[in-house]
């Protein structure tokens, strides 16, 4: 009988296993395994591993290789961190028998989350595979025994070089993460999940009434399948393939027809907020249309950008509120408390289809209004008008908005601003987006729409008082997720000790509160119970490797928001005329001192220098080089484009050209002729 798998699921955490099996991974640079201390623990941190709860106080009921057992009660028994006794080697050391790995069987089940390992120092092996089983195989089966078969794979461990301490003949690894290998291979059809194993799975899930979709060996051999024959997901399921990914199958059409109706939803409510905000821009008195704009594209703005980017962390984040302040949606019950992997998959590739959508939920309704009234408004236009009023607005284009572009526009750029720190994808999206938007608002403005009104330049500034916005959205969510020690696990940064003394806790408090946190998965109200605790020791996290530098950034720019609130509500009032006045007084010396007025005769004397001495360069030959712009009208006249807008550049207007030049001429010479009879006149009429 071969070792039983544990119970898996969709987290990448390690499973609940009672046997731990240690394998040489190929490319590990050693022949066979030899250890001379294996230790793990269940530190959800791996900062100090052999101080929290790990394999040191774990009773032990044996230990095991391909061929043999050895009773234990201790890992002190044959463990030794200095590499001072013989090391425990594995049966290809002595019998090459093809079976590198060593086991461990605990008394008990446990949770592993972190391992070190000590090693010779003239046998490190940098690759490890890591499995976790039930129980051990029986020895007759062992020779043939394979753990990535019958157990749970970890995620591959690989110490670096750098990371190993070498002390006398020991080597000894830093702390090494263990987390589930959630990694789903299709290319190599070897490496395919059996189907034996995929049934055996199915059959122990139905008789533990747990369903199907949520296991992630189930989901894996269905995908690897579905790469292979995408056939399988369709009916009639008369396979035996086709019942094992019967549910999964179901499961994906309805996670994506529901994705495609969320993201049709938002689009939808977009646009019905879009003529909301209208409408009550259109109840407002505005003493000008730059301003009513203006207000128009707040409007839009805001009540999109919460829609499209915050409406989805409201809706799926759990903020522990006991009664739930939007009925109808659930809003603040969601199942994630902060962005996990799940979180990723489901949520975020909703935003990044919301954003990939947008180019066509942004243009199509703007295309569609210009196309339908040139088509098909214009043609049954009344006839009868005869007054060039009720002509001109009758058959006037449509109005090019410059708010309702702008807000729509601006709002695609904050969500992608937003979530881009941790799914750069959307900066794909985002170069599309500008790219596609750019050209149909050329074309609109240009061809399909009625010129604009004259809006001054406090519309686009207003708008780029909204940067700060997106810039601290985004640092505040690279951080939390690249201090998430589930997404990206890192080690501490010289910052922990500042932080927990600011924060009033200790690494043992912390270790404790995120603990108890794991250890309540699943249990929604024990862990509301416990959120303060929680989120108090997460906020150390931001003192992470990982997130030090984004916690900079935005100690930055917090720092610099408060300076400058500080300023306006509190120091210009009283800074502000002495600068004004020191200002003015600078200009004055500026004046006096005739600096401006040389600085420019300076700079007119030297473009008056360099354009004579290229031309004279240019005459005697010494220069030969054309300016950029010689070279531009060269170039056009090359290729029979106009270089000047002067009339009589362009072929079709040089005969009226010189007509009027002649003619221009002949009034010159009358003109002449009339001065001098009248003077003429004015001197005989002067003598008589």
């Amino acid at each position: 009988v071969a070792a039983s798998p544990p119970s898996t699921g969709t987290s990448s955490k390690a499973p609940v296993a009672s046997t731990w099996i240690l394998q040489n991974a190929d490319g590990s640079g050693v022949d066979c395994l030899k250890l001379c201390d294996w230790h793990l623990s269940t530190s959800l941190t791996c900062d100090k591993v052999r101080y929290h709860n790990s394999s040191d106080h774990w009773p032990v009921a044996m230990f095991f290789d391909a061929g043999r057992d050895w009773a234990s009660s201790s890992t002190s028994d044959w463990f030794s961190r200095n590499c001072a006794r013989a090391t425990w080697q594995s049966s290809d050391c002595v019998y090459s028998a093809g079976s590198d790995w060593l086991g461990v069987q605990f008394a008990r089940p446990q949770v592993v989350n972190c391992m070190t390992v000590s090693q010779h120092a003239d046998d490190i092996a940098s690759k490890f595979r890591i499995f976790a089983c039930e129980e051990p195989p029986i020895v007759e089966n062992r020779s043939t025994f394979s753990p990535e078969k019958t157990c749970v794979e970890m995620q591959m461990a690989s110490p670096a070089t750098k990371e190993v301490v070498k002390s006398g003949l020991t080597a000894e690894s830093e702390s090494i993460r263990i987390a589930k290998d959630t990694s789903c291979p299709i290319g190599n059809p070897e490496e395919f999940i059996p189907l034996d194993m995929a049934q055996l799975t199915l059959k122990e899930l139905e008789e533990q009434g747990e369903e199907p979709v949520e296991d992630s060996l189930i989901a894996c051999f269905c995908f690897q399948q579905f790469s292979v024959n995408a056939s399988i997901v369709l009916p009639p399921y008369d396979r035996e393939d086709k019942q094992i990914c019967k549910e999964w199958a179901l499961n994906k059409a309805k996670q994506g027809l529901l994705a495609a109706g969320g993201v049709i939803g938002i689009l939808v409510t977009n646009i019905i907020l879009l003529h909301v905000a209208e409408f009550f821009s259109g109840q407002e008195k505005h003493d000008t249309t730059t301003h009513q704009a203006k207000s128009l594209m707040y409007k839009i703005f805001w009540s999109q950008f919460i829609n499209t980017a915050l409406a989805p962390l409201i809706v799926n984040f759990d903020f522990g509120i006991p009664v739930q302040f939007i009925v109808f949606t659930g809003s603040g019950q969601g199942k994630y408390d902060e962005a996990t992997r799940s979180w990723f998959v489901l949520v975020g590739s909703f935003i990044v289809l919301t954003v990939a959508a947008s180019p066509i939920a942004t243009t199509f309704p703007e295309i569609s209004r210009v196309w339908l009234s040139r088509i098909f408004l214009l043609p049954y236009k009344s006839k009868e008008t005869v007054s060039p009023e009720l002509v001109e607005r009758k058959y006037r284009l449509p109005p090019w908005h410059l708010a309702r572009n702008l807000a729509q526009s601006f709002r695609v750029i904050l969500v992608i601003m937003m979530y881009s720190g941790v799914m750069p994808i959307l900066y794909l999206f985002g170069a599309v987006f500008c790219f596609v938007v750019y050209w149909v608002d050329k074309w609109l403005l240009l061809r399909g729409c009625s010129r604009p009104p004259r809006y001054s330049e406090e519309v686009m500034l207003s708008i780029t008082h909204l940067w700060p916005i997106g810039a601290f959205a985004h640092m505040v969510f690279v951080v939390m997720s690249f201090s998430n020690q589930s997404l990206l696990p890192s080690s501490w940064s010289n910052w922990r000790t500042t932080l927990e003394q600011l924060l009033q806790i200790n690494l043992q408090t912390y270790e404790d509160a995120m603990q108890r946190w794991h250890m309540a998965a699943g249990n929604k109200d024990q862990r509301r119970e416990m959120r303060r605790q929680y989120f108090h020791a997460r906020f150390l996290d931001v003192a992470r490797g990982g997130a030090h530098a984004a916690t900079a950034i935005l100690i930055c720019q917090v720092s610099a928001a408060m300076a400058q609130e500080i300023y306006l509500i509190f120091l210009k009032p009283i800074v502000a005329p002495f600068l004004d006045y020191a200002w003015k007084q600078f200009h004055v010396w500026l004046r006096k001192r005739d600096v401006v007025q040389r600085m420019e005769a300076a700079w007119r004397e030297m473009h008056v220098h360099r354009g004579i001495l290229g031309k004279a360069l240019h005459l005697t030959g010494g220069d030969t080089r054309m300016t950029a712009l010689e070279k531009t009208v060269t170039e056009m006249e090359g290729t029979g484009l106009l270089s000047s807008y002067e009339m009589g550049e362009n072929p079709r207007y040089r005969t009226a050209h010189n007509i009027i030049e002649a003619c221009n001429e002949d009034a010159q010479l009358m003109d002449a002729g009339l001065r001098q009879r009248l003077a003429r006149r004015s001197r005989t009429t002067a003598g008589a």
